[in-house]
């Protein structure tokens, strides 16, 4: 198989649609919130001293949205 067919045939992918990309986001999201603490110990150990586990985390992913708003509402997602 000559090179170029080989690269064609990488370049060509499934087509995944704006809809699953975002369900796959809220899905990642999710995952990341439930376990987020338990994500801060594991990645970053030494540094346990300086997070409040107390208090209740504040996610900003909806003022993310709202800076973008045009960016993301062209692409359809």
């Amino acid at each position: 198989m000559k090179l170029k067919q080989v690269h064609q045939k990488k370049v060509k992918r499934a087509q995944i649609s704006p809809a699953k990309i975002k369900q796959d986001d809220s899905i990642w999201k999710s995952i990341l919130e439930e376990v987020f603490f338990s994500f801060l110990k594991f990645f970053f150990p030494k540094d346990q001293h300086f997070i409040d586990f107390e208090s209740e985390p504040i996610f900003l992913d909806k003022e993310f949205d709202k800076l973008f708003k045009s960016v993301t509402s062209k692409k359809g997602l």
